[in-house]
Order: structure tokens, then sequence, then C-alpha cells
């Protein structure tokens, strides 16, 4: 399997994904049945949405290709240099799941680690929050490389039932914590 991350940005005022390849990978989440999990909070209801969301200046949007395809995307907002630290959400395609998904969930999360600048990284880690009842999508992310810091009890809205659910925090980061690095 041949990957390769390609990132949405603009390159001498040109942007490397169309509105419409944008708004064709959310609507690809609707065909894999996974756009209501990932967007439960009702934040993104639309092709048009997404394409809004990723184009925020404060977002930063990758595409992973697997054997030419897109095979899925991750994107980090809420980023705060200071704290070295951003949000982080995933996404797979029905084409990337199965044999070979936590290879590429790893080298998406591996993309944002090392994204440098003055040759030092930029993120020490990053944060993502889950419904607690995806059981599939969390030892998705623990078998990539995320660790749980716990379960907030009314951490994650669904917009549909308008209420609020338990939700799990992930965690990736440059390194675990320990007695000896703290």
């Amino acid at each position: 399997m041949t990957t390769t991350i390609l990132p949405y940005t603009h390159i001498d005022g040109i942007p490397t994904f169309k509105d419409s390849d944008l708004a064709s990978f959310y609507d690809q989440m609707v065909d894999d049945g996974t756009a209501d999990s990932v967007f439960s909070d009702g934040t993104i209801l639309s092709g048009d949405d997404f394409v809004r969301a990723m184009k925020d200046h404060g977002t930063v949007l990758v595409v992973i290709h697997s054997d030419g395809k897109p095979a899925g995307i991750a994107w980090i907002n809420r980023i705060d240099e200071t704290q070295r630290r951003a949000w982080i959400h995933f996404a797979l395609f029905s084409n990337g799941w199965g044999a070979g998904s936590v290879a590429l969930g790893r080298k998406m999360a591996g993309y944002f680690l090392d994204i440098k600048r003055d040759g030092a990284p930029v993120f020490e880690y990053f944060i993502g929050i889950c419904p607690s009842s995806n059981q599939l999508a969390i030892n998705f992310m623990l078998r990539c490389g995320g660790g749980i810091v716990g379960e907030i009890p009314m951490g994650c809205w669904n917009h549909a039932q308008q209420r609020s659910f338990p939700g799990t925090m992930i965690y990736y980061g440059r390194e675990v914590p320990t007695d000896e690095n703290i």
C-alpha cells in the first residue's frame, strides 16, 4: 500500500483542493455513515459547512491517499501555539477501513506532530474527544498511538437529540510523561 499525505494549502495563491473536492470528502463521510458521529455536535451539517470549516484560517487539513485514492482526512483546529497544542480530528473513508487503517491513522497523527518552525516542533500534543459510546473509534485512536485522558460525563453534545452525553478525551503526544521526564 502506497500512502501519501497532501495538505490543504495554497501554492502561489492556488488551493491544493477545490471546494468541490472538500465537499466530496464530507459527502463520502455521509455515504460511509460516519458524518453523524464525527459531527454529532451539529456544527457541520452539509458539504458547504464542511468547506467553510476547512477553509478557516485556524484549521489545518490533510488528506491521506492510499494507492492514489483519498482514504481519509484529519485536521487540527483550536491551535494554541503558546501551549503547543491543538485539537485533532480524524475520519477514515470506507476504502481506508480494515487492514492498514491503523497505519493510515498513525501517519496522519505523525504528520501533525512533525510540523516544525525554525527547526523546532510546533506542537507537543493534540487532544480530541469522542463519544464514549463509540468504542470502535476509541479503540482505533488508541491503536493509532493515542492515550486516554479520561471521560467527561457531559463532554459531547448531540445536536440531533439536543442533549449532552459522555465523551472520552484522547491525546496524541510527542512523548508520554513519566516520573523521569516531568
